[in-house]
């Protein structure tokens, strides 16, 4: 079964920041969803953080060396098997509920191709809309 929406996770040398958007992504309370996490040739210990997520349903990849961040996107871009997709920053997280928002957004709505959502920026432990 296709699946709705990918969220796409593209990551470089961010092993410390990187399981907090590995794990919203997983938290999700949709099932329509598929999870891409791509290596763009981390030189820290990012691939033994993706290695902890091995059998977790999650699709994951690794270059040899760095790509530009166009080239990342582009690739994720290809590798997706969603309707839709997101591309989430491997320092962002996502509150669980919101692929089901934005996916029931797009069944009531199905002339739409695009959405765009808020968002509420954290500075330690304040967050600020």
């Amino acid at each position: 079964m296709r699946p709705r929406l990918t969220i796409a996770i593209p990551t470089l040398n961010r092993a410390d920041l990187l399981p907090r958007a590995i794990e919203s992504a997983l938290a999700q309370t949709s099932r329509e969803i598929e999870i891409l996490v791509s290596d763009n040739g981390s030189t820290d210990h990012t691939p033994n953080v993706i290695a902890r997520y091995a059998n977790r349903g999650i699709r994951t990849f690794r270059h040899d060396s760095t790509i530009s961040a166009a080239r990342h996107g582009e690739f994720l871009m290809q590798q997706a098997r969603g309707e839709f997709f997101l591309g989430l920053s491997d320092d962002d997280f996502l509150e669980p509920q919101f692929a089901e928002r934005v996916l029931s957004h797009f069944h009531r709505h199905p002339e739409l191709s695009f959405v765009y959502t808020g968002c509420a920026v954290h500075y330690q432990d304040v967050q600020v809309p």
